[in-house]
């Protein structure tokens, strides 16, 4: 049986595929994608991903964090959470960081 953490974030990450495709609907909403599996974590970039606003991003790190005591999931959760910087913002540094690293998408 899974501990009431190990819930959380599954129950967490069902919520958020359950209201992925309202979201995208949302035109204003800035949407991300969460790596169920994070990075971090081992997961790979072709890991299944849930489409989510930042701030449910964040929380899902968190929930992560909760649920299986990964450092990593707590960083990413930090950084999140204490960024000044706006999502448009965010995005245009990442789409340069890809080009100076050859990423194309």
């Amino acid at each position: 049986m899974e501990n009431n953490a190990t819930d959380i974030y599954k129950q967490f990450i069902d919520y958020l595929k359950s209201i992925e495709y309202t979201e995208n609907l949302d035109l204003n909403n800035n949407l991300e994608k969460h790596h169920i599996v994070p990075k971090h974590a081992g997961g790979a970039l072709s890991s299944e991903v849930v489409i989510c606003c930042s701030y449910n991003h964040m929380l899902a790190h968190f929930y992560r964090f909760l649920a299986y005591g990964e450092r990593g999931g707590w960083v990413c959760y930090c950084m999140r959470k204490n960024q000044k910087i706006s999502t448009r913002d965010r995005a245009l540094l990442g789409v340069e960081k890809s080009q100076k690293l050859g990423i194309n998408f």
